[in-house]
């Protein structure tokens, strides 16, 4: 059985402020607090491409959102240590798995969504010999603010 990168787990020491993201020094502690690495998501829904996407899944009638999912983290030095990340979508996906390498987008995965789901993903550190795991509930709520 392989083991994974063994987290410290206890409540998170990063204060955020509103709207204010401060990167933390990490303790270089043998564990990794479980907050060294996270997954966000944003999801919108572009009303004129409706009939483009719901004609390539077939889906007549069923709301197709765009979702974007990206890795952060409060850690300085966090994201330049992560190698890639392989994100595990619903089965449904003609692509369910998929690896993302570009840091500058922070590991960025775009896709189209008709239904809420639990996405995982593996993150690969260059200093650890096993990845993380993470998971994130895609929800599909938006509040219809994003213009794209």
């Amino acid at each position: 059985m392989r083991e994974f990168v063994e987290l410290k787990v206890e409540p998170s020491k990063v204060v955020v402020e509103k709207g204010v993201k401060r990167e933390a020094e990490l303790d270089k502690t043998e564990k990794l607090p479980a907050d060294y690495v996270y997954l966000n998501h944003v999801v919108f829904l572009r009303e004129h491409r409706q009939a483009e996407f719901q004609s390539r899944t077939g889906l007549n009638g069923i709301p197709h959102y765009d979702i974007r999912i990206i890795l952060n983290s409060y850690y300085k030095g966090a994201l330049e240590n992560v190698k890639y990340v392989e994100y595990f979508l619903h089965k449904s996906y003609p692509e369910p798995i998929q690896c993302r390498s570009q840091k500058s987008n922070n590991f960025l995965l775009k896709e189209l969504a008709y239904g809420e789901y639990v996405l995982q993903a593996k993150v690969y550190l260059n200093d650890r010999p096993e990845p993380i795991l993470l998971q994130r509930y895609i929800t599909l709520e938006h509040n219809g603010n994003f213009n794209s």
